[in-house]
């Protein structure tokens, strides 16, 4: 990440969640994810 900060992904029965350094910041939910790309 920027500036030397760890992202992680996390999976839950309700969708993904995103965390920067242990926060959570980012939550999406299945149904509304249509395609996943990555590098």
């Amino acid at each position: 990440g920027e500036d030397n900060v760890e992202y992680f992904l996390g999976l839950t029965p309700s969708g993904i969640i995103l965390l920067r350094n242990k926060t959570k910041v980012g939550n999406y939910y299945w149904p509304r994810i249509n395609k996943i790309y990555y590098k």
